[in-house]
């Protein structure tokens, strides 16, 4: 298993690690996700959610669209060697996620309050706005993962 920091290749993000439940190769619920840096903080890209996602037929399920928003909060801060937790994740549903249906996202942070950062992703497809979210993530030292007996394998992800 890989454990390299989430790295930068011609602005294009690649995978933090195989195992990642939505980006990891390795994960059978890997989720189509073309992350890119378009300067020095923020992302974009595309996401595609697939049958195996579906709450309802041919809709993404909700949690699904969560996991998928704070994977792509996520990979801002982990971009910029930032080692975090996400506190609180709020995703609002402005319309249906159609499971096939390219998505465009935009995610940047809009706050940063000592430890605590807020980012925000936005989901948007052929119509328009479908999902909105903000995460709360908090700074957290490496201890905070070797005091639960996870050693360099975790700390590693994040490039420090």
């Amino acid at each position: 298993m890989s454990t390299s920091p989430e790295t930068t290749i011609a602005g294009a993000l690649t995978p933090h690690h195989d195992r990642c439940f939505v980006c990891g190769p390795c994960s059978p619920a890997q989720v189509e996700l073309d992350l890119r840096c378009p300067g020095e903080e923020g992302i974009v890209g595309d996401v595609v959610l697939d049958a195996r996602h579906q709450g309802v037929p041919g809709i993404a399920h909700g949690g699904a669209i969560a996991a998928v928003v704070d994977e792509i909060a996520g990979s801002v801060l982990t971009r910029l060697g930032v080692r975090f937790v996400t506190a609180s994740l709020t995703t609002t549903y402005h319309a249906p996620v159609m499971t096939g249906e390219r998505l465009t996202c935009s995610a940047w942070i809009e706050s940063t309050v000592g430890r605590k950062r807020t980012v925000v992703v936005e989901l948007a497809g052929a119509a328009g706005r479908v999902v909105t979210g903000r995460a709360l993530c908090v700074d957290v030292p490496e201890e905070h993962f070797t005091r639960l007996g996870l050693g360099s394998e975790v700390t590693d992800l994040f490039g420090r």
